[in-house]
């Protein structure tokens, strides 16, 4: 009679081992599962403020691309004005000096008029060459960087997303070990019940 307690006692004891380890198995992964969250959430944070420091330096470079156009044409209406100025006086140098041309004023006058044509169509497209380069070179960082903060927010929410699938498999993997530890426990305590009756019934 003492060996069928034994056996008894067993069987119990062991669907008991099984239910505590499943347990332990389940919160063990249960802890993962809000870690796997955690985690993710500073991975998605991380992500997200990379792409925004990417965006702040292409708006910064857009600014200095912006200012370069700003000080482009600042130093046009400086050149300009000196030219005006230069084409002012060497005209009046010259009007003074035309009666010693004998007849030829009106030449020398056109030459010296499409020379001054010429400079100052090459400083006006020089100018406009390069605005429309900084210009160009602003709206190409702009879109840079809303490109960065678009993939910032669209990296960010797949870490997020990965890391909550990630959480939903090991809150899977807890709740099996949960069911598997309570089916040892009734499989158990049903066992039990069988040698009872067999050996006391």
């Amino acid at each position: 009679m003492g060996l069928e307690v034994i056996a008894i006692a067993a069987s119990a004891a062991s669907g008991l081992v099984s239910y505590v380890g499943a347990q332990r198995q389940a919160q063990a992964a249960e802890y993962s599962a809000d870690a796997a969250r955690a985690q993710a959430d500073v991975n998605s944070k991380i992500a997200f403020q990379r792409r925004q420091a990417e965006a702040q330096d292409a708006t910064f470079q857009a600014g200095v691309q912006d200012y370069n156009k700003q000080a482009t044409i600042a130093e046009f209406g400086r050149k300009e004005l000196a030219f005006e100025n230069k084409v002012q006086e060497l005209n009046a140098t010259f009007a003074n000096n035309a009666f010693s041309t004998q007849g030829s004023f009106s030449d020398l006058f056109n030459a010296k008029q499409s020379e001054f044509n010429l400079a100052a169509n090459k400083l006006y497209s020089d100018t406009a060459q390069k605005s429309f380069n900084y210009d160009a070179q602003a709206d190409l960082l702009t879109n840079q960087a809303n490109r960065s903060l678009t993939l910032g927010s669209y990296e960010s929410k797949n870490v997020l997303y990965a890391g909550a699938n990630r959480a939903n498999a090991f809150e899977n993997q807890a709740s099996a070990a949960r069911t598997q530890g309570i089916g040892s426990l009734m499989g158990a305590a049903s066992q039990s019940a069988q040698l009872g009756v067999k050996y006391f019934g």
